[in-house]
């Protein structure tokens, strides 16, 4: 057997692995959340419970459009990666170096950095952030750029992948207009997602304004959010909202990232292209990422709810065990489960389990339960017998008596034991795994022999 025949069928096994896992994860993707035909002005959208993961909206969710500065949330995670400490950490911004020609040409935001001028990251971060400032990105690319931008965006665009983004192709770092520079609503989801895991990220997004502190060229500058919803005094204000990103080009129309919390679900919404389709798109214009943003989420509000809907700590079922020690032995779910399921709803559990075992009953897994919702698959988990149960006719060969001390007694196996450990899927997956590395194992052997006779 050649090498190539051994590449294949170890590629096959692999395969056969990630199948098996694969029947262990549930999701609610076949679940309705937001009526399909609901009225939205941006032309990509992705929303997403973040108790749970579940998308409950999706528009061209996939379509890749340029980003306008939501490419700062990316910005600012990488930073985040390189920067140890960010609040002791200084920037120098660069001399001679006509880095902000271009933001101030086509009027990009910015708060009037000066050459030479001195600021810690952490300023830096929320001037890019709160206010949106394009300099502000400009300068953290250059510095954790080792002096150049472009390597920067390579780092976001390297990021980008690891991510699993798959419509994502950064040119700047702060999202002006470029033609080749382009992301998806849930790209961007996976980018804000990681940005999330910084603290100083989520505090910046928690605060509708911020002092920078006077530098060697500037006196202090107070910024506020750029984002309307959390603006009390506006009529675009949102109790709910707790805010994160906005972004806005000629071509990219408005954009919006955002979360909301009520009655401890909380979701997140990613809006790309807003007013393209409502000409002329301007500065000026309302912006209909706020409509659409407000109307999602006060949808799923009051419509839906985040509940457990399987708790490890509750018996499933309870199943017969024949010539066993016990009569029956309980089932319970592996972990407990939440879910978004719609206000009042009834839900309806499925549990599909062996009618009976014959003693001895080992632990592990045995069974899954699931939830269904107007007869769809909402969640579902594996079910565990938790305690061993022995067999009551194992007797002692020297007394003859039954042994009910537990430790002691022999296990003998039976034919229905082994059946049940082959339906375990994680048992399967595991008897994979190692025939892969056995069959690693023998061909490096044949191919070391193979060698040695040539040579």
């Amino acid at each position: 057997m050649n090498i190539k025949r051994y590449v294949s069928i170890i590629i096959t096994l692999i395969i056969l692995v990630n199948i098996f896992s694969a029947f262990t994860i549930c999701s609610a993707e076949n679940f309705t959340y937001i009526p399909e035909n609901i009225t939205t002005y941006s032309r990509g959208v992705y929303m997403v419970n973040l108790d749970t993961e579940t998308v409950v909206y999706s528009k061209s969710a996939d379509r890749r459009m340029y980003p306008a500065s939501l490419t700062k949330i990316m910005t600012a995670a990488v930073v985040l990666e390189k920067c140890g400490d960010p609040a002791e950490e200084k920037v120098l911004v660069p001399v001679n170096t006509n880095m902000f020609d271009e933001i101030y040409k086509v009027g990009g935001s910015n708060i009037a950095l000066k050459e030479g001028e001195l600021m810690t990251v952490k300023d830096l971060l929320y001037a890019l952030i709160l206010p949106s400032a394009c300099d502000a990105a400009s300068v953290l690319a250059y510095h954790f750029g080792g002096g150049n931008i472009d390597t920067f965006v390579e780092d976001m665009n390297k990021t980008a992948k690891e991510l699993g983004c798959e419509n994502t192709n950064f040119e700047n770092a702060h999202g002006l207009q470029s033609d080749d520079h382009y992301s998806s609503p849930k790209d961007m989801y996976l980018i804000l997602k990681h940005a999330m895991k910084y603290p100083l990220f989520m505090e910046i997004i928690s605060q509708t304004k911020y002092t920078i502190p006077e530098t060697n060229k500037s006196k202090a500058r107070t910024v506020r959010y750029t984002i309307e919803m959390l603006n009390e005094s506006s009529d675009d204000y949102y109790e709910y909202m707790k805010g994160i990103k906005t972004g806005f080009t000629g071509k990219a129309g408005r954009c919006l990232s955002s979360m909301a919390t009520k009655d401890g679900a909380t979701y997140c919404i990613i809006l790309f292209g807003a007013n393209l389709d409502q000409p002329p798109v301007s500065t000026t214009q309302k912006n209909l990422c706020y409509d659409d943003t407000r109307h999602l989420y006060d949808y799923m509000f009051d419509n839906y709810e985040v509940k457990e809907v399987i708790s490890p700590e509750t018996a499933a079922a309870e199943i017969p065990i024949v010539n066993g020690l016990k009569d029956t032995v309980s089932l319970y779910p592996s972990e407990g489960v939440t879910a978004v399921v719609p206000k009042n709803s009834e839900l309806t559990f499925k549990v599909n389990a062996p009618e009976s075992f014959n003693a001895p009953v080992l632990k592990g897994e045995s069974g899954e339960i699931s939830v269904f919702c107007d007869d769809i698959l909402i969640a579902s988990a594996s079910l565990l017998v938790t305690e061993d149960v022995y067999s009551a006719s194992v007797k002692d060969p020297e007394t003859g008596n039954r042994d009910n001390d537990m430790t002691e007694q022999k296990i003998p196996v039976s034919i229905e034991d082994l059946s049940r450990l082959f339906e375990n899927q994680t048992f399967l997956a595991l008897i994979l795994v190692l025939i892969v590395f056995l069959i690693l194992f023998i061909s490096v052997i044949i191919i070391s022999k193979r060698k040695g006779r040539r040579g």
